[in-house]
């Protein structure tokens, strides 16, 4: 369905972007028609939804020096470690279903970006997807990671461990934007 929006739209990221913009119009008319309003949040929002993502609230507004550490395999910001991961293989049909499911992952949190790029066939594009495991403590992480593995198997999702790029991913899968 999602490749026909796009050629309907003129193709291409053009296309890509037209068909998002559209699809975004539709999650927001259904959620207002239910009562739930939406807007785009103003930038004390973007900050506070971004300190949210990265499990910073505790620290938030606190005089205590934050520190973000990178390791091979993860990252820790106050305390928290967090390990990201690329989904490089996306399984035949119910993608969504599946991507729902990568983020019921026991731990603190489970998050999943996506990004659309331009591919090198013209006409098509690119989807990306990052998935962070956020917990407590290493082992928090190795029981979350080793979830996350299992389920992913069962999917058909493909996920690479981002080693040595784990900034990188953590930023990507902030509200505020950033590649991995």
């Amino acid at each position: 369905r999602c490749p026909a929006a796009i050629r309907e739209r003129g193709g291409g990221v053009v296309g890509a972007h037209r068909a998002l913009i559209g699809a975004l119009s539709r999650v927001r008319n259904a959620l207002e028609s239910q009562g739930v309003p939406t807007r785009p949040l103003d930038p004390d929002e973007l900050l506070r939804a971004s300190i949210s993502a990265a499990e910073l609230t505790a620290v938030a507004g606190s005089p205590a020096k934050v520190t973000l550490q990178e390791r091979w395999s993860g990252v820790t910001a106050a305390g928290i470690g967090h390990a990201s991961y690329a989904i490089t293989g996306w399984p035949k049909g119910k993608v969504s279903s599946s991507l729902n499911a990568l983020t019921s992952v026991r731990a603190l949190s489970a998050t999943l970006a996506m990004s659309i790029s331009p591919a090198s066939d013209e006409g098509k594009i690119g989807l990306r997807g990052v998935v962070r495991l956020s917990a407590r403590n290493p082992r928090e992480l190795d029981a979350a990671d080793q979830r996350l593995h299992g389920l992913s198997e069962r999917l058909g999702v493909d996920l690479t461990p981002l080693r040595g790029l784990q900034v990188s991913a953590f930023a990507a899968t902030l509200p505020i934007g950033g590649t991995a």
